[in-house]
């Protein structure tokens, strides 16, 4: 239908391929989108996708307004199955993140290592982060 329709353009919208990897950014917008659509939007290129969701201030307890977290999905659309253990993104800086290696997800964490509240910036170190790690998928995500 037409909400589908809608999803589709802000995910697009939202999206951006970076070393094969489809960061999907939709924090602050209270949409959710699984890996298939935006996968199946990014095509081939993108091995797997970085889906971020949920509110800067947002937290666990809250499902209106729920914590910022990422999940991260495999390109089921791709011929070639998908070697890599994603479940490393999710628990690189969150304790309780996991998952298996194909769909997996975490809560964005702070910065600093600390319990405070999410501030203007953590969301772009933890991104950095995975995508540092993810730049060295051959050698240290296979399964």
């Amino acid at each position: 239908g037409s909400e589908r329709g809608e999803q589709s353009v802000i995910v697009q919208e939202r999206t951006s391929i970076i070393d094969g990897l489809a960061i999907c950014d939709l924090s602050g917008t209270g949409m959710r989108s699984n890996g298939y659509l935006i996968t199946s939007l990014a095509g081939p290129e993108a091995l797997a996708c970085c889906v971020i969701h949920g509110y800067i201030d947002g937290t666990i307890e809250d499902s209106s307004r729920p914590a910022l977290g990422a999940s991260f999905y495999a390109n089921s659309f791709r011929d070639e199955s998908n070697p890599f253990d994603l479940s490393m993104l999710a628990t690189l800086l969150d304790e309780t993140g996991g998952g298996h290696a194909n769909a997996c997800g975490c809560r964005v964490q702070p910065a600093d290592g600390t319990n405070r509240k999410l501030v203007d910036g953590d969301k772009e170190y933890n991104l950095e982060q995975w995508m540092s790690l993810w730049k060295h998928r051959e050698s240290k995500m296979l399964r």
